[in-house]
């Protein structure tokens, strides 16, 4: 096993283990040439008792509007956020057998009401050159209900799939599910 990571502001005390740190612009770690990993920027906090934590989290339609950096602040108790490294990915493994995945970037949030939040951007898988899978999810909880929304798709010796479902419960009740097959012709 051999490898590297930045990592910083690991911190302890007398009373134990204070911060648990992060990993700042990623790592890399490959066990014998067979298994590689790849780690983007890890960040985990936890607030100290009747305190919150300030994020600054993209708006939804911030990511469609070119140019345009526009978020909103969230106050939250605790935090894992993991972060897309040089290769685009939070969280990159292959095996020498030429299967790989990854994972973009996973955030969760945890609100100081107990409300939570969890999303995780474009999980991967790929099989050589003959398949790849992918999904994405977000989960949101309030105080009136939750909402969940999945999307994910694959494709195998050209031919493609791809589904998107969505249910909530916040305000009203809705779901929703479509999906999509694309043969290749022989």
């Amino acid at each position: 096993m051999e490898g590297t990571a930045d990592f910083s502001g690991f911190k302890f005390s007398t009373a134990g283990v204070d911060s648990i740190g992060r990993i700042d612009g990623g790592g890399t770690f490959s066990l014998m040439g067979i298994v590689s990993l790849e780690l983007g920027e890890f960040n985990y906090e936890t607030a100290d008792e009747n305190d919150t934590i300030t994020l600054s989290m993209p708006t939804a339609t911030s990511a469609d509007s070119a140019g345009v950096d526009s978020s909103a602040t969230v106050e939250v108790t605790k935090y894992l956020h993991f972060a897309p490294s040089s290769s685009g990915q939070a969280l990159h493994i292959s095996l020498s057998e030429g299967i790989s995945g990854g994972v973009e970037e996973v955030i969760y949030y945890q609100k100081e009401d107990g409300q939570n939040y969890l999303r995780i951007k474009k999980a991967s898988l790929q099989l050589n050159d003959q398949a790849s899978l992918f999904v994405g999810m977000e989960f949101i909880e309030e105080a009136s209900g939750f909402a969940l929304s999945v999307a994910g798709g694959g494709s195998f010796a050209g031919s493609g799939v791809a589904a998107a479902g969505s249910i909530s419960t916040i305000k009203v009740t809705t779901f929703g599910l479509g999906s999509l097959l694309q043969l290749k012709p022989q």
